[in-house]
């Protein structure tokens, strides 16, 4: 595993939609996973929260503007083709016109367009990173309140198959993903880490399917 790097933005408290209780927790929590377990440096497997602190010069604070620049940072990274790239996104997200958005602690529903990441730039930012090793987890389909005509996913998934790339999601389209104080995280970074502990240096991107579905 001490080939695999990646992003981890999780966010609690928007500034203009509802806050989350774990989405910070769920990010933390699998990048520790990759800098304790795997022996990765923190600049290996960037973490995004609000309350991460910088990385060098490189403000982690999981706006929009910074979520760009993250992206353009580990796409710049040394490493080989051949090695897989994790991105978690533990958010809201939402689909608008047909076009599936993440968004970003800034991230206004009033405007969407302007203030949420699109999926297809996402991906497409991904693609330059690890050619076809790039496992997606995006645990974002969270408030039956969110602006949104049709359930979030749909695009995703569809851009995923033509893009050739990994996609996990946190539940199906029709179902809303849930956090456990029990546990401290959502449910599905629970599941995930459950997985990542068992199989540990075997893990496979079937076993992983495999464990959380």
């Amino acid at each position: 595993m001490a080939n695999y790097a990646g992003i981890a933005i999780g966010i609690n408290h928007y500034q203009f939609l509802q806050p989350l209780n774990y989405g910070q927790a769920d990010a933390q929590r699998l990048q520790g996973f990759f800098v304790d377990q795997a022996h990765l440096q923190p600049s290996e497997f960037l973490l995004l929260t609000d309350t991460s602190p910088p990385i060098d010069d490189f403000l982690t604070y999981p706006n929009r503007e910074n979520i760009l620049r993250c992206l353009d940072r580990i796409r710049q990274s040394p490493g080989s083709r051949e090695s897989w790239r994790w991105f978690l996104f533990s958010g809201c997200g939402v689909s608008w016109d047909n076009v599936d958005y993440l968004m970003p602690i800034d991230g206004n529903p009033n405007d969407i367009p302007g203030t949420g990441i699109p999926i297809e730039c996402l991906f497409s930012s991904l693609k330059t990173m690890g050619g076809n090793k790039i496992l997606v987890l995006l645990d974002i389909n969270r408030s039956p309140g969110m602006p949104s005509g049709e359930p979030v996913g749909a695009e995703t998934v569809e851009l995923a198959y033509q893009m050739g790339i990994s996609l996990i999601l946190s539940s199906q389209l029709n179902q809303f993903s849930h956090e456990a104080s029990a546990l401290g995280n959502g449910l599905f970074t629970s599941a995930l880490l459950e997985a990542l502990r068992y199989y540990h240096t075997d893990i496979t991107l079937e076993n992983l399917d495999e464990y959380l579905t």
